[in-house]
């Protein structure tokens, strides 16, 4: 046993200890500041803790345990400071330097690099909802984690790309909130445009220039701008970097978008029917390489499509959209 944890606890909606590492039950801690803290959100972490009776100081970890998306109880992990680094953010529990995190699911997942430890959900809706002529999008109340590919599926005029112009925050009338990385779109353009890469059809390029002058033209605008990664993803895409963007085809064109967002180094990737253009030999090529973009950046990516194929093969959530509305599930 690793004797870091001091108690793993299974505690009900209302404070009462069903079952702990000790075999407790029926003993109430809904009165405690941390219960409390615990259930106002998904993943929880706690500052230090004193308890004066034995003079023992803790972190505690939770996560709500839900089923059908109802949450039922909560998966409270309390954790000895001893074992811990100097912040919550670089904790680790073993010689090995692990660490680990809750998913909203309350699974746990171990990470090799104490610098993982992140918060939970990259993008948050708050009753978002937009009204575009007779296009109602109604209230979205959904949480993304961080570092997951998630499918946006629905037939077409659905909702898909609203949802992602939604998301870059290009709708000024825009009711309700949405957030990335904490920041709310609206209110933060600035921030959360060099938080957020969009790959799409439209030709938002100087089309007249080739790859290397757009990089000349936008690069100052980022500042973690990664000529060698920009580079690199040019070459595996197969992209020549003499010829103007006008001049690329449709798949080339999101193929370079993709090249370019990666230069950014984004910590949310939307992409709008990226692989509906591609030949069938590079679209597995690609799903490959998102793979690897989210295993290489930790990034989140959003993926519409309306290839049920492709998602299968790479989500790991999926969004259905109907009709305005919107719901998240996991992948089996």
């Amino acid at each position: 046993q690793d004797m870091s944890i001091l108690n793993i606890m299974y505690v009900d909606i209302n404070g009462n200890i069903m079952a702990d590492a000790f075999g407790s039950r029926n003993e109430y801690i809904g009165d405690e500041q941390y219960f409390k803290e615990a259930c106002n959100g998904y993943t929880y972490v706690s500052d230090v803790i004193t308890d004066s009776r034995n003079n023992t100081s803790f972190i505690i970890f939770s996560a709500p345990v839900k089923v059908d998306n109802v949450v039922l109880g909560y998966n409270i992990n309390k954790v000895n400071t001893n074992s811990i680094g100097e912040s919550i953010g670089k904790i680790t529990y073993s010689e090995s330097g692990q660490v680990y995190t809750f998913n909203s699911d309350g699974d746990i997942t171990y990470h090799k690099d104490s610098n993982k430890i992140m918060n939970e959900n990259i993008i948050k809706f708050e009753n978002a909802s937009l009204k575009l002529g007779n296009f109602i999008v109604e209230p979205i109340n959904l949480e993304i984690p961080k570092g997951y590919i998630v499918g946006i599926q629905g037939d077409n005029g659905a909702g898909k790309t609203t949802l992602l112009r939604m998301i870059a925050g290009l709708y000024e009338k825009m009711q309700g909130s949405i957030f990335i990385d904490g920041l709310d779109v609206l209110k933060n353009k600035v921030e959360v445009k060099r938080k957020v890469g969009f790959i799409s059809q439209d030709r938002s390029f100087f089309m007249d220039e080739d790859a290397g002058e757009n990089e000349r033209i936008y690069s100052p605008f980022y500042h973690d701008w990664d000529s060698n990664e920009y580079a690199k993803m040019l070459y595996r895409m197969k992209l020549s970097n003499s010829r103007t963007l006008g001049n690329y085809s449709t798949g080339e064109f999101v193929k370079f978008q993709f090249a370019f967002a990666a230069a950014t180094k984004p910590e949310v990737l939307l992409l709008d029917e990226p692989t509906a253009n591609l030949d069938p030999v590079f679209r597995d090529d690609f799903l490959k390489i998102l793979q690897d973009f989210v295993a290489d950046y930790e990034i989140t990516i959003l993926l519409a499509t309306h290839l049920e194929e492709d998602l299968i093969r790479v989500a790991d959530y999926i969004i259905d959209v109907a009709d305005g509305k919107y719901c998240m599930r996991e992948c089996d």
